[in-house]
């Protein structure tokens, strides 16, 4: 490929589609930024700019020039790799339409009972409801078993995912206190729990320049 790019030239290499390529789909990490640099420094925009010549407000050197750095970047430059596909999940989905289902139903359900509270429609109604909640049921449950069956596939693979699903349903924390005093009774006191918590933790610490300090002597043999 014919690295020299003049816009201004005639143009001997295939130039990459422009309607299929955008700025956002250049790998700008490894853009050779030396060459890219050389070649525009290298374009005539003064010419260009002679090529617009019923350009009144321009707008068409505007698009002349966004068009030339893209095929200078696009010469010089590999294509973004392209990361995994985010889906939505579809789960959260389903439930979304079902939960703006049961809105209306709900809603429904409460103007028939203020306007006709025998209305034969409630009872209809009322088991599409139902319906509804069961699917919302079905659906949450179905979510945590096939997260949980990935946390178990992959726990060998990936095993912080593992713990991090494991981590979410931790919930029970274990509470400090009461603690028991020095005088044997016991105390949820926040300010006395602490007292004793730094009691007990300065206890396994010593003061270097303390004179009750005991040293450990060395029995040479």
């Amino acid at each position: 490929m014919d690295l020299t790019y003049n816009p201004t030239s005639p143009i001997t290499h295939p130039l990459p589609d422009i309607e299929k390529h955008s700025f956002r789909s250049i790998d700008y990490h490894n853009c050779d930024y030396e060459l890219i640099c050389e070649q525009l420094g290298s374009i005539d925009w003064d010419e260009l700019m002679g090529l617009c010549e019923d350009d009144e407000d321009g707008s068409d050197f505007l698009s002349l020039f966004n068009l030339t750095v893209l095929q200078i970047l696009l010469i010089n430059a590999p294509p973004k790799p392209r990361g995994k596909t985010i889906t939505k999940n579809k789960f959260s989905h389903h439930r979304n339409i079902l939960n703006r289902k049961k809105k209306k139903l709900t809603a429904r359900i409460r103007a028939l009972n203020h306007h006709d509270p025998t209305s034969p429609i409630i009872t209809r109604v009322q088991s599409e409801l139902a319906a509804i909640h069961i699917l919302i049921r079905d659906s949450i449950n179905k979510q945590l078993e096939d997260q949980e069956t990935k946390a178990v596939n992959t726990v060998k693979l990936n095993p912080r995912y593992f713990f991090s699903y494991a981590k979410r349903f931790a919930k029970c924390k274990d509470l400090i206190g009461p603690l028991k005093t020095a005088s044997n009774i016991l105390t949820k006191n926040p300010k006395e729990m602490a007292d004793l918590l730094q009691k007990q933790y300065m206890s396994v610490f010593s003061d270097p320049k303390s004179k009750k300090k005991k040293v450990p002597t060395a029995t040479l043999r």
